[in-house]
């Protein structure tokens, strides 16, 4: 008698154990870490996973980048702040070129982020993809919408990590915020 009501409340035990993993929260597993590397021309180039993002490289960071494996570059400068024909270079190189133009604060919007997420995603071990403005600023803020919609990281801590990348102004800061708030 004892014998069955001892195999009853471990069956019991087991069964509720088995329901509480069931209906635990699965975490996701950390965003990749962030990296500094050499790019020839850029002020700052932060790799996250297969992402950079970065200041203007030159057209020797161009050759670079191809060497290590990247195959899309998405400018966000517009063509009259260029000193060198990115795009031609690109297509000599057959790299994949996107501009997607931030000029000021209000052109980054949720369309444009999403646009520039959506090419950010398309990383991955065989395709490595660069985002880049003059100086970081503005690749900053794209990534940082990126880097917590997609990767699901802490605002605060992509805040953090945008700032290292370039992200120091505060209307860019405010613009990404307001992309960010508006998904969730």
């Amino acid at each position: 008698m004892m014998s069955r009501t001892f195999h009853g409340c471990v069956a019991l035990s087991v069964l509720f154990a088995m329901s509480v993993a069931a209906t635990a929260p699965l975490h996701a597993a950390e965003p990749p870490a962030i990296q500094k590397i050499k790019v020839d021309g850029s002020i700052r180039t932060y790799q996250v996973g297969n992402v950079a993002v970065a200041g203007q490289p030159s057209p020797q960071g161009f050759r670079d980048l191809k060497k290590q494996g990247f195959t899309t570059i998405i400018s966000l400068r517009h063509p009259d702040e260029e000193r060198f024909d990115q795009e031609a270079l690109c297509e000599e190189l057959g790299l994949e070129f996107v501009r997607l133009v931030i000029s000021s604060p209000n052109d980054l919007n949720p369309k444009l982020a999403k646009r520039c997420s959506e090419l950010m995603s398309q990383a991955d071990q065989d395709s490595k993809v660069l985002l880049h403005c003059a100086a970081g600023a503005r690749a900053g803020a794209a990534w940082v919408v990126h880097r917590v919609l997609q990767e699901q990281q802490d605002v605060d801590k992509a805040f953090a990590e945008a700032k290292q990348m370039g992200l120091a102004v505060k209307e860019l800061k405010a613009a990404a915020k307001q992309c960010i708030d508006a998904k969730k």
